[in-house]
């Protein structure tokens, strides 16, 4: 995605916690509305994606150091995840998707015949 002419593209800002039962990630998206905000995951890649729009007047600013536009995040997460399972909240500009974590498979043994 292409940043607005003249600013720079930017890339949320994102911690990762792991948990016993799951797994917590926040993305700091500060001035970007809850439907701006686009969230796919998989088992292992979680994709936030929207827009941060500008402010009325902020054309005729003289001076420009808030991006804005675009943004596409895809973080590669640490543990296999269930995506059915997600759930994620939009608060003060802080994204929180919390993701339960899939049993882990261990091998079995085979039998020869």
């Amino acid at each position: 995605m292409a940043a607005e002419p003249g600013l720079t593209a930017w890339v949320p800002e994102a911690d990762v916690e792991e948990k016993p039962a799951e797994l917590v990630v926040s993305f700091s998206l500060p001035g970007v509305e809850k439907t701006d905000i686009r969230l796919q995951c998989d088992e292992d890649t979680l994709t936030v994606s929207g827009r941060r729009r500008g402010e009325d007047g902020a054309r005729d600013a003289g001076r420009r150091e808030r991006s804005r536009g675009s943004f596409l995040r895809r973080l590669p997460l640490p543990v296999a995840v269930k995506p059915a399972g997600a759930r994620a909240t939009h608060r003060n500009g802080v994204l929180r998707v919390v993701l339960p974590r899939a049993k882990t498979t261990y091998g079995r043994s085979i039998k020869v015949e």
